[in-house]
């Protein structure tokens, strides 16, 4: 699949940008597949809780409330 998961991720497994996703439909599908595997992270191991705790997470990373994490920092090439 030309636009999955693994084309955001370094070799390992941190954040790497978009860079590798040339076009619409390569990111649409990786959306999907990230969309997939959170929805399943949910249903296995804690329903609406750990998703919105992971969303809140994110908003404060993105405020500066926190720092992000280790696997979010740059090498980011977009």
């Amino acid at each position: 699949m030309a636009g999955s998961f693994k084309h955001c991720l370094t070799d390992e497994g941190n954040y790497h940008g978009l860079g590798l996703l040339e076009n619409m439909k390569d990111m649409a599908e990786a959306v999907e597949q990230m969309a997939f595997m959170l929805l399943q992270l949910k249903q296995r191991w804690g329903g609406e809780m750990i998703v919105q705790g992971l969303e809140d997470n994110y908003y404060e990373c993105l405020r500066g409330e926190r720092p992000w994490p280790d696997f979010m920092k740059p090498g980011i090439e977009d």
